[in-house]
């Protein structure tokens, strides 16, 4: 598989809008994974992305306190899995947390508008990429630094 292959590999996982994990490290450097729902492309930065949680969360702490950070996707049979590396942090220009709520259909179940205090965004920055896909050759390792 080619670069540009696991990079369109990518773009498909993330605009199918399923499931990802989304892995922080705590104050005592453990690793700490959780299910999200939903990601909004950056439209200006192909490689940032966003996404939805309540600004009190754990997942907020633990990114103030390290902002490393990895997403996980998976194909819908498993057989591609695509891992992000990168830096993450709370937003809070309101301008974004407005583009990030219009573009994840499900907002509006959760928060009641992108001015709710109780939305945080967080700002996802991709540094590497890792892409393997049985049947396609061994994993694909691309550095975005």
């Amino acid at each position: 598989m080619s670069e540009q292959e696991a990079l369109a590999t990518v773009r498909e996982m993330i605009d199918e809008g399923r499931s990802f994990v989304l892995a922080t490290v705590d104050e005592r450097g453990r690793p700490r994974m959780r299910w999200m729902g939903a990601l909004a492309r950056d439209p200006e930065h192909e490689h940032t992305c966003y996404m939805e949680c309540a600004a009190g969360s754990r997942k907020v702490g633990e990114l103030s306190g390290n902002p490393a950070a990895q997403l996980l996707f998976t194909s819908d049979d498993y057989r591609c899995i695509a891992t992000m590396d990168g830096v993450a942090g709370l937003v809070d220009d309101l301008e974004v947390k407005r583009m990030v709520y219009e573009a994840i259909p499900a907002s509006p179940k959760f928060f009641s508008s992108p001015e709710d205090p109780n939305l945080g965004v967080i700002r996802f920055q991709t540094t590497a990429i890792e892409v393997v896909c049985m049947g396609k050759g061994g994993p694909v390792h691309i550095d975005l630094t």
